[in-house]
């Protein structure tokens, strides 16, 4: 099971990002300006996600990359929801987020825990904002008029975040447990769900960028 859990986690998995991003080159001429957004996040996601593995083969700490990653990962997401959200205070609150959410990274890297380790704190506070945000997005579209249109690969593109941020908040919550009190077996099934959680969130935003034209 360990042999595949590391092929599947470390190869496969990672490996699937190359899906979204070749479909949304295919697709370019289609995309609208969140899903332009949405892609310039997923490039993003690849080369830390290169970055990362490079760093863990060389038998290198790759924690500070994730601190940085989890800064700028809610930026890039939250630019794609003050493009889809329409509500005012939202918008604005995306704004102040922005500012504060690094604040409170190196806060927690200085004070609480270290660069070397899993940023359990941000990256769980950072999944409670996503999923928000989702929330809002679906709210605004339930009260919308049926006249108002709604773009569903955008749609989909939330599902995706949603599906993955929901899934993955326990597991970041309390990473930093599992890793020193989990037996070994019951870690990889754990983060063997994890990578699930991304792959369904790659084949999410996958589906977005095939219906973009759908959308036009």
């Amino acid at each position: 099971m360990a042999s595949w859990s590391y092929i599947y986690q470390g190869v496969i998995v990672p490996g699937s990002i190359l899906v979204p991003i070749i479909t949304a080159k295919i697709n370019a001429r289609y995309s609208n300006r969140a899903l332009k957004s949405l892609f310039v996040y997923i490039l993003f996601a690849g080369v830390i996600n290169v970055i990362a593995s490079v760093l863990a083969f060389n038998g290198i700490n790759n924690m500070p990359v994730l601190h940085l990653y989890t800064i700028l990962e809610l930026v890039l997401v939250l630019r794609f929801f003050s493009i889809v959200i329409t509500g005012k205070k939202a918008v604005w609150s995306i704004y102040g987020i922005k500012w504060l959410f690094p604040v409170f990274c190196i806060i927690n890297f200085i004070c609480f825990e270290s660069v070397f380790m899993f940023n359990s704190y941000t990256r769980a506070f950072e999944a409670i904002i996503i999923i928000i945000f989702c929330m809002i997005y679906f709210k605004e579209v339930l009260d919308s008029s049926p006249n108002v249109f709604r773009s569903y690969s955008v749609t989909l593109a939330v599902v995706g975040f949603l599906i993955y941020f929901s899934g993955s908040f326990f597991h970041f919550t309390f990473s930093n447990y599992i890793s020193y009190l989990v037996k070994y077996e019951l870690k990889m099934i754990i983060w063997n769900i994890h990578a699930t959680l991304v792959l369904i969130m790659y084949s999410l935003f996958t589906l977005a960028f095939i219906y973009a034209k759908a959308d036009r």
